[in-house]
């Protein structure tokens, strides 16, 4: 390369090398947010596996019973969550996504709750009674 002239190929090279690096920088800082809707049986042994085994982060409990609530903060192992008795206050918090774990007869309302509030959803199966 004579003089100030840089390769073609290095311009290249470097451009396409230069997003890779950003993202694996950024992405080791970022965890995703986790709102459980659900806390009777299956909702924390699923959280407490995303819990475990993932980067996320669960930080929120949803349900209408206070208890349930209690001893699935124990059972996933996760200290001071923000806890709700009403799903579209969680729905409208800062979390990334929602497991569902809810009765199988509420899972398309609430599917279509978190659809709206721009969740991203876990839910387990079935995730409706009917079409």
């Amino acid at each position: 390369m004579p003089g100030n002239q840089i390769a073609r190929r290095t311009v290249l090279r470097g451009a396409a090398l230069a997003p890779l690096s950003a993202v694996r920088g950024s992405a080791a800082n970022i965890a995703v947010t986790v709102g459980l809707i659900g806390t009777g049986n299956r909702g924390p042994y699923v959280a407490g596996l995303m819990a475990k085994h993932t980067a996320a982060k669960v930080v929120a409990l949803c349900d209408i019973v206070p208890e349930k609530m209690a001893r699935a903060e124990k059972t996933i192992g996760i200290e001071h969550p923000r806890k709700y008795g009403d799903l579209h206050q969680l729905l409208a918090s800062d979390v990334d996504a929602v497991i569902i774990a809810t009765p199988v007869y509420l899972h398309a309302d609430h599917f279509e709750a978190a659809v709206k509030a721009g969740k991203h959803i876990y839910i387990e199966k079935p995730a409706a009674v009917d079409v």
